[in-house]
């Protein structure tokens, strides 16, 4: 019985998810190659590749570990004469007859000097000038030297105990690549955390107190059934694992994760209510925190179980559960009175802003049953999906008593509750269907129909809809792809009214306490239809050139979308249509170089607009016309060195009555990796994106909603992202790893001139956003035994708040520990 074991962890900093920084490389992606054979190897790199390993810090510990465990560190062949005579003048990938000497892994090293991929070449012992690192031959040495010797008739390079490249020469342990280890990996470090400042942002997502880290991870299998399992304590609050059995009637997949998330708090800006100054008529926002300067975080936890298997030869069952669990405190705001349409001036209009902390506790599961039956050319599957929302949460609660605010009417109401959410259960069947219906057709089609259930207001929304596509392949190097699309949403109206304390109250004006403040739900139906097609000249994956287009339609019909304006009558939203048309040639130039343009128009009648119910004015964020052209490719001139780039352009407008604004946008992506040896690779990522918007909005004054004031406003956004990171396996025992990301973020829009009775100067520092980021990252893996390890990791994290310095902070995390192969 084999058994395997199998870990690969790559080191690949971001901002995204800071959490992965304390854990992420942990142990050096090479370890867990070490005591597999060189296929297997090569099977988990592109395992490890496709998961998340950045390539460049996988390839250089990859190709290390082909050289070990091919047998580059091993003993000299023992079948000389019938290898030599075998692979004499030509060797063709070393086929199966020129023995253990020339197998496909080590043709490089026996009789053999390969200079490109798939040839193989003789030109006598000690021949090999044309074979380096350069162009990824595995041949060790480039002459007889740096402890390294030629063996007899076979000519095989040979290491005195070292690792070999044509530069150098390191000494380091050597172990039988065909011994596996018996049990689980084990591995303990701990973490040492120093901090400054502000610890919202730098530990958004990560513990930031000393803590242990703690991993097993292992694979057993007896050859029909396989279990494979990690367990990892990451910090105090996070934790992952997960478990996947195999077998011949049952395949299962577990996985279960907790962490911590830090929240803002948000700060108040208005007259405080309970300062040493109260606030008086004139104030138009008044403002009350009842936890001023509190932390707020929540813990997440997270299940996701799959299970599946068979019934019959046709018949498979699948079950997919999942469950999330939020819990915590958070801030909870309200505002109120803020705009009061009878009010005769100023006060009262007053805002009233109130905070305060409160506890949460929402746990969400879902149970999906699926059974799917397969017959020749038909396959349908049925599935249920069922979802529940519950939660236990703190009450939060204001008063609501007056508009205007003075000292004399100042008096207490009763107390009503907010920031309410309501319990819901949610269930949907699903019906998908997939046909072959000739040699040339095949049908997709995928229905459901279900139902949420708001349990507090007894109300439901209902949906349902389709997706059918039809592929056709009948036409000579084209595939075409026709699809139709509903979705259809019904809301109705709660039939219990709110009309007590704490959840509602009866005023003297109908339109301000329920029934009559019911607002009823828009209900929608979209449509999409259209038709997408793929044409290759040749009708070969290999053609240089290729040519994806397509056309959409899609409409969104509303019903219930009607709106009272006092100055317009009512307003009704009408319907909106669209058409779509993509067309993008693809074209490779050479072996090394290949690129694309992509062009995606939309032309939009009638997009969603808003209406101000005093002035009776519209606008609009959604444009009427998108246009976005986007330039790709990617470079390769050698097998170590990858260059991708994609630049794009996006411009959206927006032309009607009252509505007028134009937005701008240019993302750049760039990434490159180069390994110079086997050993050392490098990576770098850039990549920028902008924004920006130029739009008439009108402003009504508040003491006279009547009067407005159209003017053009300007934001501008821009991101910046430098990542650079590299791996060197120093020798067989060392590895460094290291990298560096840098991130900058702004936004910004520009005031115009403050119009008589107003004063705008404030806006600007209300959006203002600049932020500066920066991660680094450094590591050491040393192997002290053949089944042990040691690890180092330093990471530091810098978190720049220029626009209000309260939330800048800084972290400088150390780890060090032991890996144990049992």
């Amino acid at each position: 019985m084999k058994r395997i074991y199998f870990l690969a962890i790559a080191l690949v900093p971001t901002v995204a998810a800071p959490l992965d920084a304390q854990t992420s490389g942990a142990t050096g992606s090479w370890i867990g190659f070490r005591d597999k054979p060189a296929a297997e190897s090569a099977d988990h790199a592109a395992v490890a590749f496709e998961s998340g390993g950045a390539p460049g810090e996988q390839a250089g510990a990859v190709q290390y570990e082909a050289q070990q465990t091919a047998g580059i560190l091993s003993a000299p062949c023992d079948n000389a004469a019938p290898c030599d005579q075998a692979c004499g003048a030509s060797c063709d990938l070393c086929d199966s007859g020129c023995g253990d000497c020339c197998n496909p892994v080590r043709f490089c090293l026996d009789n053999s000097c390969c200079c490109a991929p798939n040839i193989c070449r003789f030109d006598g012992p000690g021949d090999c000038s044309c074979c380096t690192t350069s162009e990824y031959c595995l041949h060790p040495c480039a002459g007889n030297s740096g402890g390294c010797h030629q063996t007899g008739n076979c000519g095989e390079w040979q290491c005195d105990g070292c690792y070999c490249d044509v530069n150098a020469c390191d000494c380091g342990p050597i172990y039988d690549p065909t011994e596996y280890l018996d049990g689980p990996i084990v591995r303990f470090g701990y973490w040492g955390v120093s901090t400054d400042g502000d610890l919202e942002k730098v530990g958004e997502f990560q513990e930031l107190t000393s803590s242990p880290f703690w991993d097993v991870d292992g694979m057993r299998s007896d050859g029909v059934r396989t279990l494979d399992f990690t367990l990892t304590g990451m910090d105090n609050e996070a934790t992952d694992a997960r478990a996947y059995y195999f077998g011949p009637r049952l395949t299962a997949k577990v996985k279960f994760n907790r962490f911590l998330r830090r929240l803002d708090h948000d700060l108040l800006a208005g007259a405080d209510l309970n300062g040493a100054v109260p606030p008086g008529p004139a104030d138009a926002v008044v403002t009350e925190d009842l936890n001023t300067g509190q932390d707020y975080a929540i813990r997440v936890e997270q299940l996701n179980a799959r299970f599946q298997g068979k019934l019959t030869d046709n018949i498979k069952w699948r079950l997919n559960t999942w469950g999330m669990r939020k819990f915590g405190e958070r801030q909870a705001n309200a505002v109120g009175h803020c705009y009061n349409v009878g009010g005769g001036g100023p006060t009262d209009n007053t805002c009233h802003l109130q905070s305060q902390r409160q506890k949460i506790d929402w746990l969400t599961m879902e149970v999906q049953p699926v059974i799917e039956a397969s017959y020749d050319n038909l396959t349908v599957e049925y599935s249920r999906t069922m979802r529940s929302f519950e939660q236990a949460d703190g009450a939060a609660t204001r008063v609501y008593s007056h508009f205007s605010y003075s000292p004399a009417n100042d008096v207490d109401g009763d107390l009503y509750r907010y920031a309410y959410v309501p319990e819901s259960f949610t269930q949907v069947d699903r019906l998908k269907v997939s046909a072959q219906l000739n040699d040339c057709n095949q049908l997709y089609a995928n229905m459901y129909l279900g139902d949420t259930k708001n349990e507090f207001r007894n109300t439901r929304r209902e949906f349902a809809g389709y997706d059918v596509r039809l592929i056709n392949t009948s036409f000579e190097r084209m595939k075409l792809i026709g699809f139709v699309k509903m979705d259809d949403e019904n809301y109705d109206l709660p039939t219990d009214y709110l009309t007590t304390a704490p959840w509602g109250t009866v005023t003297g004006n109908p339109a301000q306490s329920e029934p009559g403040a019911v607002v009823r739900q828009v209900d929608y139906n979209r449509v999409r239809a259209g038709v997408k097609s793929q044409w290759s000249p040749c009708g070969s994956p290999r053609d240089r050139f290729s040519l994806v287009s397509g056309y959409e339609y899609s409409s969104i019909n509303r019903d219930y979308a009607e709106y009272d304006a006092p100055l317009n009558g009512t307003f009704v939203q009408p319907d909106t249509v669209a058409h779509q048309i993509e067309f993008s040639p693809k074209y490779r130039f050479s072996q090394t170089f290949n690129g694309f343009v992509r062009y995606r128009g939309r032309f939009v009648d009638m997009p969603i607009r808003s209406i101000h119910d005093g002035t009776g004015t519209f606008n609009s964020n959604q444009p009427e016309q998108v246009h976005l052209v986007e330039l790709g490719g990617t470079w390769t001139p050698a097998s170590n060195l990858m260059a991708t780039v994609q630049i794009g352009i996006q411009d959206s407008w927006h032309d009607s009555e009252g509505i007028n604004f134009d937005e701008e946008s240019y993302p750049l992506m760039g990434t490159l990796w180069y390994a110079p040896t086997n050993r050392l690779s490098f990576t770098g990522a850039y990549a920028y994106f902008s924004n920006w918007i130029d739009q008439d909005i009108e402003i009504s004054f508040r003491n006279n909603p009547a009067v407005t004031e159209q003017t053009r406003w300007s934001y501008g956004g821009e991101n910046y992202l430098l990542s650079l990171g590299a791996n060197y396996a120093w020798t067989p025992c060392l590895q460094l790893v290291g990298g560096v990301e840098w991130n900058r973020g702004v936004n910004a829009f520009s005031v115009p001139a403050s119009p008589a009775g107003a004063d705008w100067s404030a806006l600007p520092g209300l959006a203002d956003v600049r932020v500066n980021t920066t991660r680094f990252h450094a590591g050491v893996d040393y192997q002290v035994m053949r089944s042990m390890d040691t690890y180092f990791r330093y990471v530091y994290f810098d978190y720049e708040d220029k626009s209000t310095s309260i939330n800048s902070g800084t972290a400088h995390m150390f780890l060090g520990g032991l890996s144990y192969a049992f």
